[in-house]
């Protein structure tokens, strides 16, 4: 799978272009912003899914306008589904799998960023929205947020392989193994308290 990047928007969201060489098949993975350059990204390709890891605003800023010029149906998980309830045309499941020529996507329900959050799995291959970045997890509004995102850290993305590369919804990409010992340090702690918000693997 071939993965393009594109940073979009005042927050510096990651706009990523999953594309199946061989029918240049491809999935844009949170349209926040700049449609005009979204499309020019994707202009070689036959876009056949709209794919949100969430629907925070500056993931889905672009959203409507992408999806009048591709004409391609538009997927978030149904506890994300508000705030694009006018252009949801399927939804978003745990261990749904796309299928985008001979590539199978996997969705991991990934919650804590928000309830609906998702990431997309191909083989080493991880678009893990605002759930893990490097060097922490996500932006959480509450400790009870916080121990959800950990939970899914720690169930869905720490069984993967070392060598996954993990590509966030903002700044760079980073592997699974670079991350894994601050992540299961972090976890060890099991005690967070009221600790929330932007943190890093580092807190005290």
């Amino acid at each position: 799978m071939e993965i393009r990047k594109i940073v979009v928007g005042p927050y510096g969201v990651n706009c990523y272009i999953l594309v199946y060489p061989k029918t240049m098949d491809s999935a844009i993975v949170d349209p926040g912003a700049d449609a005009d350059r979204v499309m020019e990204a994707c202009r070689d390709t036959k876009v056949k899914y709209l794919l949100l890891t969430h629907s925070h605003p500056d993931h889905i800023g672009a959203v409507a306008e992408v999806r009048t010029l591709t004409r391609a149906p538009l997927g978030v998980h149904p506890l994300d589904a508000v705030p694009v309830e006018d252009f949801v045309d399927f939804q978003l499941d745990d261990d749904s799998v796309l299928v985008l020529g001979n590539l199978e996507i996997s969705v991991m329900h990934t919650p804590g960023h928000t309830p609906g959050s998702v990431s997309f799995k191909h083989e080493l291959d991880l678009i893990s929205g605002d759930t893990l970045f490097p060097g922490g997890p996500g932006h959480t509004t509450s400790p009870a947020n916080l121990r959800r995102e950990l939970e899914s850290i720690r169930e869905k993305i720490l069984p993967l392989p070392d060598e996954t590369r993990v590509y966030p919804g903002h700044g760079e990409a980073t592997t699974l193994g670079a991350e894994r010992p601050a992540i299961e340090g972090f976890l060890k702690r099991g005690d967070y308290g009221n600790l929330c918000g932007d943190i890093t693997w580092q807190e005290v």
